[in-house]
């Protein structure tokens, strides 16, 4: 009997929620258009022209360089109209990043990035070319293309695109590693007396430092009209370091310090101030994974939709994503007075030997003490 009009309520509810969804969330998002003709604008990094009042940087060129050597792989020989605008855009980056109006002096084959461009592309069989369109095209080209062509071969090309993190990452995690001792159980047992004994004498406390350091990556979806709301992936070894003291009463024990250290870096991790000492970024172009310099935390946002409150609008953008992250070391150095013991958390459970030790070298010296007393 009651069954028809719990049917109506609930349906009266799910109309009321996709009105007030529908009323209070717009995407206000219009792509900018030429004023004379509608057309639809592309940005410099996807094609465009770029602003005149806001020449483009180096680092939009390379930018739309590397977009540009992407596009320029799956065009056919007989696709004359494609590549044709593909050599306009060729030509429109290399003359920003080749001229600088400002120094009459600026000389493209020692002061400009164009032959790190031209040598990025010859690492690019698929779009070698484009180096023969723009030599026919030559003229176009505001700067002594064929100097910049000779200067090329001297490049190594641009560090951001062509540094190989991962082996910059192995050669620091050697380097922390070679410093952390591999302790007999002898050298344990001794570290844990001596640090009781100065603690209790002295009535100090424990400091522990950590570092840790992860192999982690972070997504972002960009500005729609700048970056075409692409989603750009930063990867690279990052670093976080803190410190923690602990009285002789509170001396962790080995999971705990794990907790202690985890829950740190979970809560810089959750604000994404989590620094890469050494990375990469790529964005996901067409399916590609295109090397881009960029820094994420910086980029304009990809902007979603506004939600309306009341009288005040608030506009919603994307936000950093985490990938996968892997714990590669996690130095702790434990000191007291000018007693250091250092250890790695992640690759060995000599630490926690050493701290259950210390706990109970500490536990017996407060026993004696209570004995002592007693008497």
């Amino acid at each position: 009997m009651f069954w028809p009009i719990t049917l109506g309520v609930g349906a009266i509810i799910l109309l009321w929620a996709v009105w007030v969804t529908f009323f209070t969330t717009k995407d206000h998002y219009r792509a900018p258009r030429n004023e004379e003709t509608g057309e639809e604008l592309q940005s410099f990094l996807m094609g465009g022209e770029g602003d005149e009042e806001d020449p483009p940087h180096d680092e939009h060129c390379i930018n739309a360089w590397m977009f540009l050597l992407a596009d320029a792989e799956d065009v056919s020989e007989d696709d004359v109209e494609r590549r044709e605008k593909l050599i306009t855009r060729a030509i429109n980056i290399l003359n920003h990043a080749g001229v600088d109006e400002s120094d009459a002096d600026f000389d493209a084959t020692t002061d400009s990035i164009v032959p790190d461009l031209i040598y990025h592309l010859r690492q690019n069989p698929d779009a070698t070319w484009i180096e023969q369109k723009l030599t026919e095209q030559k003229k176009a080209i505001h700067f002594p293309f064929d100097q910049c062509l000779k200067a090329a071969k001297k490049s190594k090309g641009i560090p951001e695109l062509e540094g190989d993190w991962r082996k910059l990452a192995d050669e620091k995690l050697n380097q922390v590693k070679a410093t952390i001792p591999d302790y007999s159980e002898d050298e344990i047992s001794s570290l844990a007396k001596q640090f009781a004994t100065f603690i209790r004498a002295n009535e100090q406390s424990l400091t522990i430092s950590f570092d840790t350091y992860e192999t982690i990556s972070f997504s972002k979806a960009l500005c729609r009209f700048e970056w075409g709301g692409e989603t750009v992936t930063e990867s690279g070894l990052a670093h976080l370091a803190g410190t923690f003291n602990y009285t002789q009463d509170r001396i962790p024990s080995g999971s705990e310090l794990q907790t202690h250290v985890w829950d740190e870096v979970y809560q810089e991790k959750s604000g994404f101030d989590y620094g890469f000492l050494f990375s990469s970024a790529t964005s996901n172009h067409d399916g590609k994974a295109v090397p881009v310099v960029v820094d994420i935390d910086e980029a304009p946002e990809y902007y979603i939709w506004t939600v309306s409150e009341g009288s005040m609008d608030y506009d919603i953008y994307d936000e950093k994503k985490e990938g996968g992250s892997t714990p590669e070391c996690t130095r702790i150095e434990c000191s007291a007075g000018d007693l250091i013991a250092i250890f790695d958390i992640v690759n060995d459970s000599a630490f926690e030997r050493f701290l259950n030790q210390l706990k109970t070298e500490l536990e017996d010296l407060s026993a004696q003490a209570d004995a002592l007393n007693l008497t």
